[in-house]
């Protein structure tokens, strides 16, 4: 099995997020407009927030590594700063 760069690793978790963040707004959407999200299967709010995603794939990128910076940061005790560099170059976003 082929090891994980930082990188590799870092895109893959950022992308975890953004699918995660996106989800959440797809159902937000659904129950502000008066449905039910169960009546939803989840394959297709899946597909909805990955459609979500690409049409504005680097805001969504860059705000899931802020939420990871700021969960890490955290759990952690340290400050945003001190990991924000970083993760941040791992995936090619900037503060």
């Amino acid at each position: 099995m082929k090891r994980q760069t930082l990188e590799e690793y870092c895109q893959r978790y950022a992308m975890t997020e953004a699918l995660h963040l996106a989800k959440a707004r797809v159902k937000d959407q659904i129950k502000r407009e008066g449905g039910k999200v169960w009546h939803f299967a989840a394959k297709e709010i899946t597909l909805r927030a990955e459609e979500l995603i690409e049409a504005n794939r680097e805001a969504a990128i860059a705000e899931a590594v802020e939420r990871l910076i700021q969960r890490y940061a955290k759990d952690r005790g340290m400050t945003v700063d001190d990991i924000a560099e970083a993760i941040g170059s791992a995936v090619g976003v900037r503060r």
